[in-house]
């Protein structure tokens, strides 16, 4: 299964639904707004995803008198202790929380979120999102969020490195290098087409995937679900100890011997510069990325890469593919705010078709990425991701996958993210990293509740993929 994508299977790919609905929701929801008074709404927002939210926020302002200028800028990594408090302590202080929506289980179950159903309902609001997208926002059935950007990881392949080396696999290999089908399949790929042996001197590194503390986790998920498991069994024990989450765990450190001897302690700040420097081969990667290797601007490996599908594993006995969206921002409403039915009305029209693709088109600042299915057809998203990165995301939304949606869900990630790095740097066994997880995945549950996350188990299984490749 070739699953790169080509400019002409793009187009031939039928047209879609649009996000939001038609122009007609977006004037059901200024009626609506305008009804409901107006107000000056307060928000925690990092400032870098509302710049390109700005002008659709001041559009709303100007059609409703409802103004949204008022942020507390925090990154969407740091901000969910700060929105907990928030909750803790019933504040009405602020209306809306753009903040990763693998918060909602945690937000919802402490009452400090406004199920978003009955606005949607008053005017005709739905998502048309690619795939089971839309299942990312909703907890025990009710939806709390209004997402802003997709965030899915896509598969990067330096393809300027495979077409110059092309025949030499062939000849190895007895066959054309045409997309790696399995995560076994990338690693042999970047071993052939960037040999470590070769790396350190010329500066050219098989995987781009990161493999610091705080990051790491989120290709240990894809190995997982790709593997045919899960995070825990139906009476919430964990299942760290099973033979896909071994898998999933050796799969992440035979990477090691392919990537940059530095990685531990790298994020996107010291990656992405090495993406557009030509300095890398092949990985999954946040797809807001694809702009900027696409940009002449900043990039020197303009036209140089190709965009697909992530790998998958054959290791349940057929192949399934997943990809992960995390952090995926999303705005939520807070229930204790006296002005929570405006947020709401702004929330859904940031959502809308129209100004949902000017904020994921925007070319600066490419930090809200393609999600509904009006996205994959639009022609100011293709101008920024270009077609075949919108169609390999298009692709990977398809299979995309969640962290543990539960609440705690920043707990057992920092556990399997410390586990993991220090395992990968050698402080402890892979063995030993594998227990740890097991006991303390264990120790989170107790003191959460057994009961109360086995009533959330099917929420989280709901946001899990519901085909084994994308169509």
């Amino acid at each position: 299964m070739n699953t790169a994508i080509s400019t002409t299977a793009l187009m031939a790919l039928p047209k879609m639904a649009t996000a939001g609905g038609h122009s007609n929701v977006n004037q059901k929801i200024i009626e609506a707004a305008k009804s409901a008074g107006t107000a000056d709404l307060k928000g925690i927002i990092w400032a870098l995803y509302y710049s390109p939210m700005q002008a659709s926020c001041e559009k709303f302002a100007e059609l409703t008198g409802t103004n949204f200028k008022d942020i507390k800028d925090i990154s969407i990594f740091v901000a969910p202790p700060a929105v907990v408090a928030e909750g803790v302590a019933k504040s009405p202080e602020f209306d809306l929380f753009h903040i990763n929506s693998n918060m909602i289980p945690t937000l919802a179950s402490i009452g400090m979120l406004e199920e978003l159903d009955p606005y949607m309902d008053e005017v005709g609001f739905e998502y048309n999102a690619v795939g089971t997208f839309d299942t990312f926002m909703k907890y025990k059935g009710a939806t709390y969020g209004m997402p802003t950007d997709g965030n899915v990881h896509t598969q990067y392949i330096h393809w300027a490195t495979v077409e110059k080396n092309a025949s030499a696999y062939e000849d190895k290999f007895g066959k054309s290098p045409t997309w790696p089908g399995t995560w076994e399949e990338e690693i042999e790929w970047m071993n052939f087409f960037a040999p470590p042996s070769k790396a350190s001197e010329n500066d050219y590194y098989g995987s781009m995937n990161l493999r610091n503390r705080a990051n790491g986790a989120t290709w240990w998920f894809m190995q997982l679900y790709s593997a045919g498991g899960f995070t825990f069994d139906d009476d919430m024990n964990p299942t760290m100890t099973s033979d896909e989450a071994v898998y999933a765990w050796e799969t992440y450190m035979k990477y090691k011997e392919v990537s940059h001897p530095e990685a531990p302690g790298w994020g996107t700040p010291q990656m992405i510069p090495r993406m557009t420097g030509g300095k890398v081969f092949s990985g999954q990667y946040w797809d807001g990325i694809i702009p900027q290797c696409e940009n002449p601007e900043i990039s020197k490996t303009l036209g140089e890469w190709k965009y697909g599908l992530v790998p998958g594993s054959d290791f349940s006995g057929k192949r399934i593919y997943r990809s992960i969206s995390d952090p995926l921002g999303a705005l939520l409403v807070n229930k204790h705010s006296p002005r929570k039915a405006l947020a709401a009305y702004l929330a859904m029209w940031l959502t809308t078709e129209s100004e949902s693709e000017a904020i994921v088109a925007d070319p600066k600042n490419t930090f809200h990425d393609p999600w509904a299915k009006s996205h994959m057809t639009s022609d100011m998203v293709a101008k920024s991701y270009t077609s075949s990165g919108v169609a390999s995301i298009q692709q990977n939304l398809q299979v995309a996958s969640p962290p543990i949606y539960l609440t705690g869900y920043m707990e057992f990630t920092d556990i399997l993210n410390k586990n993991l790095s220090e395992a990968y740097v050698g402080s402890i066994s892979v063995s030993e990293g594998i227990k740890k997880t097991q006991e303390e995945f264990g120790n989170i549950v107790k003191k959460t509740g057994k009961r109360k996350l086995k009533a959330e188990l099917e929420s989280y299984k709901a946001v899990m993929p519901t085909v084994d490749m994308p169509a």
